[in-house]
């Protein structure tokens, strides 16, 4: 009788720390669930244009399309239809061109040569070097 009672407060236990684990992993933020799965390093998040702004710490163009594709999944719920990567060169350089922080990285042109890359997440289109003049 005894066993039986340990079976089943341990069958409880269990299911209770399934479900627990199963919450928090539906509470992964989309930057922790995207580090989680590329392997990339997500330095600044926009959650109003559903952009993550990010520097990896390799610039093959072939490596990192795999580990953005590793991470579509991370993109749910509001985020699901518009998301994209902004991938740059140094923390510092990772922005928007017209922010006040940014501004001074736009002589010699370091802020356009540090931005290295753009993924539009719901096409899978990948653009290197986007700032550059064409």
């Amino acid at each position: 009788m005894i066993n039986l009672k340990v079976k089943a407060q341990t069958a409880v236990l269990f299911v209770v720390f399934a479900a627990s684990s199963c919450a928090s992993d539906n509470q992964q933020s989309v930057s922790e669930c995207f580090q989680d799965r590329s392997g990339l390093n997500v330095v600044r998040v926009d959650e109003r244009n559903h952009r993550l702004f990010v520097v990896p710490t390799e610039k093959d163009e072939k490596r990192l399309k795999i580990r953005l594709e590793n991470a579509r999944s991370c993109f749910t719920g509001d985020w699901a239809e518009d998301w994209s990567i902004s991938l740059f060169s140094a923390p510092e350089l990772a922005g928007y061109q017209h922010e006040e922080k940014i501004i001074p990285y736009h002589q010699n042109d370091a802020w356009v040569n540090g931005y290295i890359g753009e993924y539009f997440g719901p096409t899978g289109e990948y653009t290197p070097y986007p700032a550059r003049k064409q």
